[in-house]
């Protein structure tokens, strides 16, 4: 037998046996190192089936005699693991995502060598919360000063009045016309903002704003999904007619849906949107997008 595979075999007989008696060896003991007294405490669950090590090795809820609880856990060792840290880091992410209690970290070196990992983050590998930036907040002014088109795009979603939306609006086509050279990158930029409108229930007044001004922007391309079903109906009752059946109505509003949605997902993958994306926004089958995507670069790179 490989010695790495005997060594692992052997240090998962020694995990179960401390597992098994942690509670009466090491509560005990962990009270006298630490200073700190148990009134009471309970196995939690060990697994988290979406960390790289499934499980923990032990795991409980701690009651003190002023009624506080922390979560203990422990992790025994037998050699030094260079990755220690970022395990533990790990396993404290999920454990208080889980249980939301402080938690107590430990490892036990049951090995005959001093355990020389690193076993404190340094000051900026500390997690401590995070900042918000409220878009809503935000000077429009100040972002349509910005010379980044990607920032441009932001004021439609900063601080005015709702009644300005169209002189906002036109301020970002204008400022965007002014610092974008390339016009499929202008258009790229204009769906943007048809898009990010309806964040803000915009979208009728952008699409109307966007087709009367001469800005090289082609709306019928656009993904509004209404626009898809006008068309759908449209076709369907021509086919319907045509054809003297109610089945073609029908067909061609499914027909219709497609087209829309097939030209749609193109666009926005030219905007650069990923696929996942695009299907989580339409709702639409992610495969039926991978497999528009696919075709439509093999019909453009043959």
């Amino acid at each position: 037998m490989p010695k790495e595979s005997k060594n692992k075999r052997t240090g998962n007989i020694y995990d179960r046996i401390f597992r098994e008696n942690a509670e009466y060896i090491f509560l005990p003991l962990i009270e006298q190192l630490f200073g700190f007294t148990i009134l009471s405490y309970k196995k939690l669950e060990v697994k988290f089936p979406q960390t790289t090590e499934r499980e923990v090795d032990f795991l409980y809820e701690i009651i003190q005699p002023d009624s506080k609880k922390f979560i203990l856990h422990i992790e025994f060792q037998s050699n030094n693991d260079p990755l220690m840290l970022e395990r533990m880091q790990a396993y404290h992410s999920k454990i208080y995502r889980k249980y939301k209690l402080p938690i107590k970290s430990l490892v036990v070196n049951v090995g005959k060598q001093k355990f020389t990992a690193r076993n404190k983050l340094n000051t900026d590998e500390i997690f401590t919360g995070y900042d918000v930036i409220n878009l809503f907040e935000l000077s429009k002014d100040d972002l349509l000063s910005a010379q980044v088109p990607e920032v441009v795009l932001l004021a439609l979603l900063a601080s005015y009045p709702e009644s300005q939306i169209e002189s906002v609006l036109q301020l970002i086509i204008k400022k965007l016309k002014q610092i974008v050279v390339a016009d499929h990158d202008l258009k790229r930029y204009i769906n943007q903002l048809l898009i990010l409108s309806r964040l803000r229930n915009f979208e009728h007044v952008t699409e109307e704003l966007i087709n009367d001004m001469p800005i090289f922007y082609d709306v019928e391309k656009d993904s509004l999904y209404r626009k898809g079903m006008k068309k759908g109906i449209a076709l369907g009752e021509e086919k319907g007619i045509a054809l003297g059946e109610e089945k073609g109505i029908e067909k061609g509003i499914a027909i219709g849906e497609e087209k829309v949605i097939e030209k749609s997902v193109i666009l926005l993958h030219k905007a650069g949107y990923s696929a996942t994306k695009i299907s989580e926004a339409y709702d639409y089958n992610l495969e039926k997008v991978i497999h528009i995507i696919d075709s439509y670069k093999l019909k453009n790179e043959s």
